[in-house]
């Protein structure tokens, strides 16, 4: 009886784990197809818990006559991080060659000659020089195009991305060209939103929930299990897993903030950071900064702040050529 167990619960876990290697596509791993899966839903879930617990039990405890200004403040940011959220997953990066024909119709003759390397479209060829070769329109082979330098094939997004920087598994989509700003954007009102709201929900459990719950609630793991036993009220394990998302957000916007500001003051995308680290080569953006401030978020770059501008001031740049870029 119990090898006839073990034998169907062997089978029952290869057959889930074929299914599970079949999702895995190529050029990806399971870890990360397992993050773009579960990462945006637990962004809404942190993110929409975080503004109800705020809106209708933290402020109404600490706030009296200023109530109002304070679920302003925070109705606010959400609308937001919900804004930029939603421009990040919508506005395309994609290549395509009609592009490139367009872009370059006039700088074919230029193309072989310039200071930064560039190759025609027709003549992608294997290049000695890898340092080089980065800089040079290259073939796709899952999308059959030629692309141009800054532009990779993202296995998740199933397309070229222009000036692709990362996979953003909270949007399931590529950081590139076109939402860079959006991102951005994202990350001030989320580092700004996400720390209001965790000094406010850290004073309020310790005010509120100190005296009447144990030391393991302080872990969301534990208040889990506690509540799985009966040890827990579910309101109390669902306010803490809020807290635990929110904190981790706290470190994870703010720390992706401060990496892209640094990435936009020297020019670069976050591939080639990991690139110069590596000493493999070394990019070098000859503009000042208000022009690479400009060339992510557009002319009036400051309005972005409050109002998506992608479909008015477009990003001050081109994807194609990058004259002003410097390879070694």
């Amino acid at each position: 009886m119990q090898e006839n167990s073990k034998s169907v619960t062997m089978g029952l876990f290869e057959r889930v784990k074929k299914k599970i290697k079949f999702r895995v596509r190529e050029g990806t791993d399971l870890e990360s197809e397992i993050l773009n899966i579960i990462a945006g839903p637990i962004y809404l879930y942190t993110i929409l818990s975080t503004w109800v617990l705020l809106m209708f039990e933290v402020i109404p405890y600490f706030y009296i006559s200023n109530r109002f200004l304070h679920k302003s403040f925070i109705t606010a940011v959400l609308f937001e991080m919900m804004g930029n959220w939603l421009s990040m997953m919508y506005v395309s990066n994609k290549f395509s060659p009609g592009l490139a024909q367009e872009r370059c119709v006039n700088d074919t003759n230029n193309s072989k000659n310039s200071n930064n390397g560039m190759l025609l479209q027709t003549e992608v060829a294997s290049v000695a020089n890898k340092q080089r070769l980065y800089w040079y329109w290259r073939p796709c082979l899952s999308c059959n195009i030629s692309r141009p330098p800054r532009c990779y094939h993202c296995p998740m997004c199933y397309t070229c991305i222009l000036k692709r920087d990362h996979h953003c598994f909270f949007a399931r989509t590529c950081i590139g060209l076109n939402n860079q700003r959006h991102f951005i954007v994202f990350l001030v009102w989320a580092s700004l939103g996400t720390t209001y709201a965790s000094l406010h929900f850290i004073y309020y459990f310790l005010t509120v929930y100190w005296s009447h719950v144990s030391i393991l609630d302080v872990f969301a793991p534990f208040t889990l299990i506690r509540w799985i036993f009966g040890y827990s009220s579910l309101y109390l394990t669902h306010t803490m897993l809020t807290a635990t998302f929110l904190i981790f957000f706290v470190f994870l916007s703010t720390t992706f903030l401060i990496n892209q500001v640094e990435l936009i003051t020297k020019g670069i995308t976050t591939f080639e950071s990991k690139v110069i680290d590596r000493g493999k080569i070394k990019v070098t953006d000859r503009r000042n900064l208000n022009d690479k401030i400009k060339a992510v978020f557009g002319s009036y770059w400051a309005l972005n702040l409050l109002v998506p501008l992608h479909l008015k001031f477009r990003p001050v740049e081109d994807p194609l050529n990058w004259p002003s870029i410097k390879i070694s």
